[in-house]
């Protein structure tokens, strides 16, 4: 068999597995698209950064912010119980977080064809498929990704989950950080628990879309 049918044919069956896997899973991968799917996001956003004082509290009980209104919201749930969340930014005029968070020289595409995976968040209670989780929801992300034409998605996270996802099979590329301006210090302050604790300090990244879909069989 030609190296190339054969890389082909072993894409074609992970794709199949993971596709298998998930349907068994008794988890449901969507888009929160109503009101009350995008509040079940928002509140366990703001549970699981809250445990963790990555935000002061609030009233209301929910997390979100200006990005959410330009972004796609994604959720997992067992058995109607969210355990799962993340979103895909799109380009507007608030920018992307992870431009407004760092300095950095901005890398040269265009705008139609970034977009940016932020707040990935899974429930800790939910124990012993968080990976399946994490596949899923990347699964997902990249469907869209080829959906709406995107290219490179942009990410800030800890050295430790990027590390995480590389185990995956998930490679970003770290962006060489300059020192924070102003502008990128008053945006964090939502996010202040981050920056406060060194080892879950976020760090600034790009990743290619079109090569992790390759290296993950997708």
């Amino acid at each position: 068999m030609k190296p190339s049918l054969k890389k082909k044919l072993v894409s074609v069956l992970k794709r199949r597995v993971l596709n298998y896997v998930l349907k068994i899973s008794q988890l449901v991968f969507k888009e929160a698209k109503t009101e009350k799917e995008l509040n079940l996001v928002f509140r366990l956003r703001y549970k699981i950064y809250l445990n963790e004082n990555y935000i002061e509290s609030n009233k209301k009980g929910v997390f979100k912010d200006e990005y959410d209104l330009h972004s796609i919201n994604f959720i997992v749930l067992k058995k109607n119980r969210p355990i799962g969340i993340t979103r895909l930014v799109l380009n507007s005029k608030v920018g992307f977080p992870t431009e407004n968070l760092f300095n950095f020289n901005r890398p040269k595409i265009p705008r139609n064809k970034l977009a940016e995976i932020s707040r990935v968040a899974i429930d800790k209670e939910f124990k012993g498929r968080e990976g399946l989780v994490m596949i899923g929801l990347v699964k997902m992300i990249y469907e869209y990704t080829e959906k709406l034409g995107l290219k490179y998605l942009y990410a800030n996270m800890p050295e430790k989950l990027e590390k995480y996802c590389r185990s995956f099979g998930i490679k970003f590329i770290k962006l060489k950080e300059l020192p924070p301006t102003k502008f990128n210090l008053h945006h964090r302050k939502l996010i202040g628990g981050y920056f406060k604790r060194r080892e879950r300090k976020l760090e600034p990244y790009v990743l290619d879309v079109e090569e992790n879909k390759k290296s993950l069989g997708l």
